[in-house]
C-alpha cells in the first residue's frame, strides 16, 4: 500500500499512527486466529498450529513497540503547524512532526529546515533541552561524513526570526542540503 503522505509532511505522522495501529492488530488477530482453529481441530493446545501462532507472535510485537512509540508522540500540533507554515513554506527542505530518539531522552521537534549547512527546528514540549538535541544532531552528521551547523529554538519567535535570515540567502549547495535532510528522516520516526 503506497503511503499518501512523505516523511515530514504535516499529515503524515498521523497516517504512520492510524497505519501502524492498524498492522497491529491484523500482525495479532492472524496468530490468534491460527492458535483458536489448531485447538478446535485437536481439541489440545500441543499441535502445529500452536507453534506457528508463537512464532507470528514475534513480528506483532515488534509492531506494538512501534504502535506504542506512535501512540505515544504526537507529531506537529494544528497550531503549531498554522504558525510554522507560512515561513517554512519559503524553504525546499522543510519537515514537520519529527520525533527524534538518542540515548537519554526523545525530542518531538515541531518543525525543521536544511539550507546551507545549517539544520534549524521547533522544538516542543522540551524546554532546556535544546542543546542536548543540538549535539545528538551534531554528532550523528559527523558520524556520516557531514557538516551540519545545528540550532533547536524552544521559542516559535527565535525560530521564525531565524527562518526569516536563512530565507533571505541564496542556495549554496542543494545536493549536501538534501543529504542532510535525507539523514534527518534516517534518524527520526
Amino acid at each position: 500500500m503506497k503511503s499518501k503522505y512523505k516523511q515530514g509532511d504535516y499529515e503524515y505522522f498521523n497516517q504512520q499512527r492510524a497505519r501502524v495501529i492498524l498492522k497491529t492488530i491484523i500482525f495479532f488477530a492472524v496468530p490468534l486466529s491460527l492458535f483458536i482453529a489448531g485447538y478446535l481441530a485437536t481439541n489440545t493446545k500441543a499441535n502445529l498450529l500452536t507453534i506457528v501462532a508463537v512464532l507470528g507472535l514475534l513480528p506483532a510485537s515488534k509492531s506494538c513497540v512501534d504502535m506504542i512509540l506512535y501512540l505515544r508522540f504526537h507529531g506537529c500540533s494544528s497550531e503549531d503547524h498554522e504558525l510554522l507554515k507560512d515561513s517554512m513554506d519559503a524553504f525546499d527542505l522543510k519537515a514537520y512532526g519529527l520525533v527524534f530518539t538518542s540515548y537519554q531522552r526523545t525530542y518531538e521537534v515541531a518543525g525543521c529546515i536544511v539550507k546551507n549547512g545549517y539544520i534549524c527546528g521547533y522544538l516542543t514540549n522540551h524546554k532546556k533541552m535544546h542543546e542536548d538535541l543540538e549535539k545528538h544532531i551534531t554528532q550523528i552528521a559527523k558520524q556520516d561524513s557531514q557538516k551540519a551547523t545545528v540550532a533547536m529554538y524552544e521559542k516559535a519567535e527565535d525560530f521564525l526570526e531565524r527562518l526569516k535570515v536563512l530565507s533571505e540567502k541564496e542556495t549554496e549547495n542543494e545536493e549536501k542540503d538534501k543529504n542532510l535532510m535525507t539523514l534527518l528522516y534516517q534518524i527520526s520516526l
